[in-house]
């Protein structure tokens, strides 16, 4: 199951990149479902191998709920909503994650998944450097520096770096 869990990770990951990248809550749907098929998935394996740490969930719940306290009390309607979509995937990812690590081939699975959508941006990064109108989702693009799947380049710029350091991570520290 830790391994269907991480083909759901990378599925997730693939539909945030590409088509959650919008400012619109709407389009982070597809990932999160992916997420949540992911965090089925774990179930079984936190159940069997006994994987509740009480301390840490503690302090997780404890945090989760204040920033669900925070974003309740927003008076604008649209940031609860993405602000608790947000809180959902960060507890989600974090959870499914943490399982999906305890298992080399799934592991392996996530690694290359997110290796493979990193590759995909940059080979669309590569593109837009010589056809700045480029975008191989959307119709358009709201910026005109590359900006990959991403609707700007900052958004892509810190995709990169977090793929990159969580790769680079793995393969240093791997055998």
């Amino acid at each position: 199951m830790k391994r269907l869990s991480a083909f759901f990770l990378v599925i997730m990951v693939a539909f945030a990149v590409m088509i959650g990248t919008q400012t619109r809550a709407w389009s982070w749907g597809p990932s999160l479902l992916f997420l949540g098929a992911a965090l089925l998935a774990t179930l079984p394996a936190i159940l069997k191998e006994n994987l509740i740490n009480w301390k840490l969930l503690s302090f997780a719940a404890v945090t989760a709920a204040w920033f669900a306290f925070r974003a309740a009390v927003s008076p604008v309607r649209e940031l609860l909503e993405a602000d608790l979509l947000l809180l959902a995937a960060a507890v989600g990812s974090f959870i499914a994650t943490a399982v999906v690590l305890r298992e080399r081939a799934a592991e392996k699975i996530f690694l290359w998944g997110v290796a493979s959508v990193l590759a995909a941006n940059t080979a669309v990064v590569a593109i837009q450097i010589k056809d700045p109108s480029f975008n191989p989702i959307f119709l358009s693009r709201p910026v005109t520096f590359p900006s990959g799947f991403f609707g700007h380049y900052n958004e892509c710029a810190n995709f990169v770096v977090g793929a990159g350091f969580l790769l680079l991570g793995s393969a240093i520290f791997s055998n």
